[in-house]
């Protein structure tokens, strides 16, 4: 199953194949999911820029004018990152689990 963000991605790039208008709604959409990923990672845009290998300031460009797009490598990091931070979470659940 895909994350959100890469199925965002994914019809983002296939949108480049298209029509203009097209592509702008694929834009929006990767950027809303974008901000929403960051945001449930509670981070900056700078935090995020910093841990993906780009600027905050790149991250704020797609999430307000959605006028440009990650590489492939960035959005799989930022998937990563949501993977890693699910760990402590899902190990939480299993120890209480087993102390009920």
């Amino acid at each position: 199953m895909k994350h959100p963000l890469e199925e965002a991605y994914d019809s983002c790039m296939m949108a480049y194949e298209q029509s203009r208008t097209v592509r702008s709604i694929g834009r929006r959409t990767f950027a809303q999911q974008l901000r929403e990923t960051r945001k449930k990672l509670s981070m900056t845009v700078r935090e995020l820029g910093e841990r993906i290998g780009v600027t905050g300031s790149l991250i704020n460009q797609i999430e307000v004018n959605s006028k440009s797009i990650l590489k492939k490598e960035q959005v799989e990091k930022i998937i990563e990152l949501c993977l890693a931070s699910l760990k402590p979470k899902i190990h939480t659940n299993v120890a209480k689990k087993n102390a009920a």
